[in-house]
């Protein structure tokens, strides 16, 4: 076998390793209980992206504040570092601001493999937990309605209750999606492209002028 076989062997191996990474999906695993974990999974390793620790309430508060002024990635990085279910109410809207505002082309090639949702809205005064329940289901119904519609979902279980008795309101989320890298690829051309046309249309108005 000469060097030129050796060669096209080794760059075939590598297209193809490249090819197997860009159908395969990319699953990504977002569970909320008493603490949110984040992982993705890529060709089935998983890898960590986020985990929830226990940090001092004032440390906390002051990197909120500095990152709140520094656009969304860190508004995002905010809502990931606050406890509670008022935290994961941020995080499901940011969820529905990013599936509405990129464009229904991409994500219409992500597959929902289950979005399970319950939360039981509770707190020490009976009016109160009315009100909450209602500001709840203002929240989570049009924003699970709105991925629904984008996206393509095989399980999705919400429930939404008001709890009298408890003191303090829980919540159980799941979240497992997939896209494959070849649809974000492909979009990020796409929107490429017709950056280039809007910039040659203003090129032309600018020259007629």
């Amino acid at each position: 076998m000469d060097a030129r076989m050796i060669s096209l062997l080794v760059i075939g191996g590598v297209l193809l390793i490249f090819a197997i990474i860009l159908i395969c999906p990319v699953i990504l695993d977002l569970r909320f209980q008493d603490d949110l974990l984040i992982r993705v999974r890529i060709l089935g390793i998983p890898f960590r992206v986020f985990q929830e620790k226990e940090t001092d309430t004032l440390p906390r508060k002051k990197k909120e504040k500095e990152r709140e002024k520094k656009g969304k990635l860190s508004k995002i990085k905010v809502i990931l570092e606050r406890k509670g279910v008022s935290g994961l109410f941020e995080l499901i809207m940011e969820l529905k601001s990013i599936v509405t505002g990129i464009g229904r082309n991409l994500f219409s090639h992500v597959v929902v493999y289950r979005l399970s949702l319950d939360i039981a809205v509770s707190n020490e005064d009976a009016a109160q937990t009315a009100l909450q329940y209602g500001q709840a289901c203002a929240v989570i119904y049009p924003a699970v309605n709105a991925i629904q519609t984008v996206t393509k979902c095989k399980i999705t279980h919400v429930c939404v209750i008001a709890d009298f008795e408890e003191k303090e309101s829980k919540a159980d989320f799941h979240l497992t999606a997939g896209i494959r890298p070849i649809f974000v690829i492909i979009a990020g051309i796409g929107s490429f492209l017709k950056l280039i046309k809007v910039y040659r249309k203003h090129i032309a108005k600018s020259s007629n002028h």
